[in-house]
């Protein structure tokens, strides 16, 4: 499997595995394995757990009002982001465009497409702003793992650098999920 390949499973399982279940245990169970695989803490696990709680109390909400026939925003959105790693992998097999080209093409597309999606489905309430925070940090975490592994392949880190410098990326973004959280549930709460 490529490192793209690798990439996009690695945040549609996160993103849209749980975001679909309704069997909670399951949920919880596949997130206390990423915690003890050390792809999560205990609070982001908790934190995406009462997301998707949340998100599905407000599809029970709106499946009351919806649409029949019309595609879920948020399904089209984890639907798309499943299909571009994929695709950039087979180009990089193919030869039609080298891993640094991949890696370009991967960042224009998060900037221009991914972004604003998100930020839209947060906006129209598709998704809660936890959620999307929870879909964004989980990309950035994943996308910056899938740098270190490769930067190995290519020998320009030992396996120790880049877990060295894996564990400080991971203490940073757990403090900036952290400061965010407590941003979040001031919000809640002047809400």
């Amino acid at each position: 499997m490529t490192w793209m390949t690798r990439l996009l499973v690695t945040v549609c399982t996160l993103t849209v595995a749980p975001a679909w279940a309704t069997d909670y245990q399951e949920v919880e169970r596949r997130l206390g394995d990423l915690v003890a695989d050390g792809k999560l803490t205990l609070d982001q696990a908790r934190v995406m757990l009462d997301a998707l709680q949340e998100h599905d109390d407000k599809e029970g909400e709106q499946d009351a009002g919806s649409q029949e026939g019309k595609p879920d925003p948020v399904e089209t959105f984890y639907e798309y982001l499943e299909s571009v790693g994929p695709q950039l992998a087979e180009a990089v097999e193919a030869g039609e465009v080298t891993e640094q080209q991949a890696w370009e093409k991967w960042l224009t597309i998060k900037e221009q497409k991914i972004v604003p999606w998100l930020k839209q489905l947060v906006d129209t309430g598709g998704l809660s702003e936890a959620e999307g925070w929870g879909v964004w940090f989980k990309i950035e975490m994943t996308e910056t793992g899938e740098r270190l592994k490769s930067a190995v392949r290519r020998g320009e880190l030992t396996e120790q650098e880049a877990m060295e410098k894996w564990q400080a990326y991971e203490a940073e973004m757990d403090a900036k999920w952290a400061e965010l959280q407590v941003k979040l549930d001031g919000q809640e709460l002047a809400e």
